[in-house]
């Protein structure tokens, strides 16, 4: 067993929520007020329970959940392995500074995202960008709160290079195209846009950012 593992749930509705590692802070807490607890299990097997939404999860924990419906929070790959990175490597908590950027982790392949590859285990998928109408859908409720798909990014304690404005200034055609092949399917089966690093370009930019008129710099 590893040291800690976990998993969320809502006993009332027997379902296990599954949130992909890299929300934000913000799309992380829709699910607070929706009577959702994470149980963490520690490496003695000694359980405690959290009124939280956990950042990833263990399928294995499934089995103490018999009959509960399986929920998989999806997010596109894009942002969930630069949110990966920026929370582990840039955002004030973080311990320390890395030695590589994002464009390095990402050719080297650094960053470990949990994306099952077998999505038939799942019963359903929360799409994290389509959160209210998912609510309604998946739980029959109203969701109005606001969420912030970079709510850390622009804040000073950040640690990252300050010519990253937005964050598709993280991102070129090269890497892109490394993310986007190897989740492929979650691109393919959830309709993610294989240009959507470019999301947070003006429209100028994003031209240039495709026909290679525009050098990023991607140093801390």
């Amino acid at each position: 067993m590893n040291n800690i593992q976990r998993i969320s749930f809502c006993e009332e509705r027997n379902e296990l929520i599954l949130p992909i590692i890299g929300l934000t802070l913000s799309e992380s807490n829709i699910f607070q007020k929706n009577g959702v607890r994470t149980l963490i299990v520690n490496k003695k097997g000694e359980k405690k329970y959290f009124d939280l939404v956990s950042r990833g999860f263990n399928l294995e924990l499934c089995n103490l959940f018999p009959n509960f419906k399986k929920i998989l929070v999806v997010k596109n790959p894009y942002w969930s392995v630069l949110e990966t990175y920026l929370q582990r490597y840039c955002y004030s908590h973080s311990i320390s500074r890395p030695h590589f950027t994002f464009r390095e982790s990402v050719i080297q392949d650094i960053i470990e995202v949990n994306y099952p590859e077998d999505l038939t285990q799942f019963d359903d998928f929360f799409i994290i960008e389509n959160y209210k109408s998912e609510y309604k859908r998946i739980f029959g409720l109203e969701k109005n709160d606001e969420v912030q798909y970079s709510d850390r990014f622009t804040k000073k304690i950040s640690n990252y290079h300050t010519s990253q404005k937005t964050l598709s200034d993280f991102y070129d055609n090269d890497i892109a195209k490394i993310i986007y092949e190897k989740f492929n399917q979650y691109f393919v089966k959830f309709g993610y846009d294989q240009y959507s690093y470019l999301d947070y370009h003006s429209p100028v930019d994003k031209i240039h950012a495709l026909h290679g008129n525009q050098t990023n710099i991607f140093h801390l």
